[in-house]
């Protein structure tokens, strides 16, 4: 499994972040958000995202809530210098292999 960053490609515009076995598989969630044509790929390394505060939201959601529990969180500084250094990649062709 590998843990990607995807973004628009034209304007730059976060998509999410995704874990994929393939390609095929991350074209397929990202396809959930949208167009994955229109989008690039960073492989992320070690990092995480992460809530800076105490929550009372839970996992799984309980209620909705905790459907929200990472909102207002942050990327690591790991995960933030992949970004910033990182070469973004097109959205391979279906068949591709990671």
């Amino acid at each position: 499994m590998n843990t990607y960053a995807v973004r628009v490609a034209h304007n730059k515009e976060v998509v999410g972040i995704f874990v994929a076995p393939n390609f095929d598989i991350l074209a397929a969630i990202v396809d959930e958000a949208c167009d994955p044509g229109i989008c690039e790929w960073l492989r992320l390394g070690a990092g995480g995202y992460f809530v800076s505060d105490a929550t009372e939201a839970q996992w799984p959601p309980c209620d909705d809530k905790d459907e929200d529990a990472l909102s207002g969180g942050r990327l690591s500084s790991g995960w933030l210098e992949f970004m910033d250094g990182g070469v973004w990649q097109p959205m391979p062709q279906q068949g591709a292999t990671t």
